[in-house]
């Protein structure tokens, strides 16, 4: 994920890994250069080689949310369409949990620096 997440959008300053657990109820993790550590998502789901999930765990105003019923949810799926290419759906769910100011987050996430260009950086890391 390092690989390929925009290095601007995390919370922490200076993070030099994410660590991804792989499998439902791990953490994603931004390490930061000073040794720092803050997780900010929940894995809801791990099903290679179709579907990754992971809960979003920050609030409108970019802090952490500890209460994951005001969490969305982050769903990515994988189809093969043929041997050598593969269909990626990104679908950011459930955004009007995060309550007054969701919609502004809503735009956030819709902007083209947003999840499009994180997926076109990822398409970019698979091709090599």
């Amino acid at each position: 994920m390092t690989a390929w997440w925009d290095p601007t959008h995390h919370l922490l300053d200076d993070v030099v890994e994410m660590r991804v657990d792989t499998y439902a109820g791990g953490r994603i993790t931004d390490v930061g250069a000073d040794g720092t550590t803050q997780s900010w998502a929940r894995v809801l789901a791990d099903e290679p080689p179709t579907t990754f999930a992971f809960s979003w765990d920050i609030t409108v105003r970019w802090e952490i949310e500890t209460d994951p019923d005001r969490c969305s949810e982050v769903w990515v799926t994988f189809e093969a369409v043929d041997e050598s290419h593969t269909h990626v759906t990104l679908e950011h769910r459930h955004l009007e949990r995060h309550g007054e100011g969701w919609e502004g987050m809503a735009a956030s996430m819709s902007a083209p620096e947003a999840w499009g260009a994180g997926l076109r950086r990822l398409a970019e890391v698979a091709e090599r």
